[in-house]
């Protein structure tokens, strides 16, 4: 191995840990620099994960990192009118990339309640920083 131009996958793991609260990494440095490290990870404990071996919220996190390939993210206006826990851009049976707390997750409107949940918890539509629909990525 070439230390010089890898780094093994438990190394990347343990840097991903000890930066998630890291407040001199910005959000967008902390992307760039899983972008940057993500292909010259090696070991026999890595495997690249390919979309269809990975879980939901494995898919977020690489949604959020923004290392899943997603045609495009399109913004939702939370200044349009809407009720606490629906809004008229939100459909059923669609994905979105939410901003929540610090956190990027999925989201989606139940289909059962039709209200906004964030991961596996329903959420007031204005306590989201952003919301964004994630463009050719419909269930």
């Amino acid at each position: 191995m070439d230390t010089k131009n890898t780094i093994l996958a438990k190394s990347f793991v343990d840097t991903l840990v000890a930066n998630l609260d890291n407040i001199k990494l910005s959000d967008e440095e902390f992307r760039q620099f899983c972008r940057n490290t993500v292909p010259i990870i090696e070991g026999t404990d890595y495997v690249q994960p390919t979309e269809t071996m990975m879980s939901e919220k494995e898919k977020a996190i690489q949604v959020a990192l923004g290392t899943l390939d997603i045609p495009e993210l399109v913004p939702i206006d939370l200044n349009k009118p809407h009720g606490d826990f629906d809004h008229p851009d939100l459909k059923e049976g669609e994905d979105y990339l939410v901003h929540y707390w610090g956190e990027y997750q999925l989201g989606n409107i139940d289909s059962d309640t039709r209200e906004f949940c964030v991961g596996a918890y329903l959420r007031r539509v204005n306590e989201c920083d952003s919301i964004w629909f994630i463009k050719g990525r419909n269930k």
